[in-house]
C-alpha cells in the first residue's frame, strides 16, 4: 500500500477539489469516476482514496508523469511500488 495515504492531494483528487491537467486518459477517467462516486455517496472519500491508490500502483508506468506533476519530484517516489 502507498504510504502517503494522508497526503491532501488524494483527498482533493477524489472530491474534485484538485483537477490537474493530466496526460493519461485512463487516469482522467478513473479520477472522474471516483469523484462522481464520492459526490453521490456511493463511496466514502477514504474508500475512493484507497481504490485510486491501488489503481495508481497497478498502472504506475502509465501514470508516472501525472503522479510526478501532482505529488512532485520527492513525493512521487513514494508512489512507486517496487
Amino acid at each position: 500500500m502507498i504510504t502517503s495515504v494522508d497526503r491532501k492531494e488524494w483527498y482533493n483528487l477524489v472530491t474534485g477539489s484538485l483537477q490537474p491537467t493530466l496526460t493519461s486518459p485512463l487516469l482522467k477517467i478513473k479520477i472522474s469516476i471516483f469523484n462522481r462516486k464520492v459526490n453521490r455517496g456511493m463511496l466514502t472519500t477514504q474508500q475512493a482514496i484507497t481504490e485510486l491508490m491501488k489503481d495508481c500502483e497497478k498502472h504506475y508506468e502509465l501514470y508516472k508523469q501525472d503522479l510526478h506533476q501532482i505529488f512532485g519530484n520527492k513525493k512521487e517516489e513514494h508512489l512507486h511500488h517496487s
